[in-house]
């Protein structure tokens, strides 16, 4: 009976594991996907722009009407998703656009994800925040 018991436990945590590690999976893709939506939908209009910030200071960057109207484009795009951020980076890892204000103009550090990116591999970066900020303020 011992033995049904453990055999059932790590079975059951075995199972658990695939699952977490489908949905991981299901949603990168998903944020590839969107990704790709972005890039035909946001670059025609805004590429030549973001492609050209490298002279700006991070504040004349974010109080640009360009990055304003972005963001209300980028805020009507994910309306009803799930999106928690939107974040383009320049070929050097400055954050050209973010929907989070305080983020634009700053240079990430070159990271795994960055590089891939680069290569014009599509990257996908889930994680867990301890805070939550929403894209519906409108201070920018």
């Amino acid at each position: 009976m011992g033995g049904f018991v453990i055999t059932t436990g790590l079975l059951s945590l075995f199972y658990r594991q695939q699952a977490v590690r489908n949905l991981v999976i299901s949603t990168e893709e998903s944020n590839v996907a969107l990704t790709q939506v972005f890039a035909n939908t946001l670059w025609p209009e805004y590429g030549s722009f973001l492609s050209s910030t490298g002279h700006l200071t991070p504040e004349a960057l974010a109080a640009s009407d360009e990055i304003r109207q972005l963001k209300q484009t980028v805020v009507m795009q994910v309306e009803g998703l799930s999106v928690a951020k939107v974040k383009f980076y320049d070929l050097k890892g400055r954050t050209a656009f973010s929907t989070e204000a305080s983020q634009i103009g700053y240079y990430k550090d070159i990271s795994a994800g960055l590089l891939r990116a680069l290569e014009g591999k599509p990257t996908s970066q889930i994680g867990h925040r301890d805070t939550f900020e929403s894209l519906q303020d409108n201070t920018l």
